[in-house]
């Protein structure tokens, strides 16, 4: 296993942790949601992120692929947040994190496709 393969499963599984970690304290500390309670809104929320975690830390390609696809309607979720929210740090991180993540399970792919010539 090369180091760029390393280095690319570690930012994207320290970013989908820190999206995590963002979704739960949005929904627990920062905005409290009006009608809907807060433990589905968890479920719906943080689920799909908690998906791939097993499969990415074992560096399983697919499971790459359902991140780097699951990021992006985070990153559209934040970035239709900036438009309406009241702080501004909270959704430009969720972007950030986002984006992050797509670009390292981009990288990851693509550096264990040319190590792997089987996987093409």
């Amino acid at each position: 296993m090369s180091r760029r393969i390393r280095i690319s499963n570690l930012l994207a599984i320290l970013s989908l942790l820190g999206l995590l970690a963002l979704i739960f304290s949005w929904i627990i500390w920062f905005v409290t949601p009006p009608h809907w309670p807060r433990p589905l809104l968890i479920l719906l929320a943080a689920l799909p992120l908690a998906l791939p975690l097993r499969g990415m830390l074992y560096r399983r390609y697919r499971s790459h692929l359902l991140a780097a696809y699951l990021s992006l309607l985070y990153a559209l979720h934040g970035g239709s947040e900036l438009w309406v929210a009241e702080r501004l740090w909270l959704p430009l991180l969720e972007v950030v994190l986002a984006l992050s993540l797509f670009f390292s399970c981009a990288l990851f792919v693509r550096f264990s496709r040319n190590e792997n010539p089987e996987l093409r």
